[in-house]
């Protein structure tokens, strides 16, 4: 599993993501995610879904005008 949460935490990959930056980067408060965690952790099928997400990795979209890349843009 690439992406999932385990108890009140947030992991991608092993890395674990604070609740805290991911309501700053949503725009939300903190409780706004725990909440939504305990949901996530509630929901057996909301789970497995979430639990299978993989992260996209680096994208040369930006960078692809600099080395000719058409098929990227």
């Amino acid at each position: 599993m690439d992406s999932q949460s385990r108890g009140d935490k947030i992991y991608v990959n092993s890395v674990e993501v604070p609740t805290l930056k991911v309501a700053r980067a949503v725009g939300v408060d903190r409780r706004t995610v725990n909440e939504t965690i305990r949901a996530m952790s509630i929901d057996r099928e909301i789970k497995v879904i979430f639990s299978k997400l993989e992260s996209c990795g680096p994208s040369l979209r930006a960078a692809a005008k600099g080395w000719g890349w058409e098929s990227l843009r």
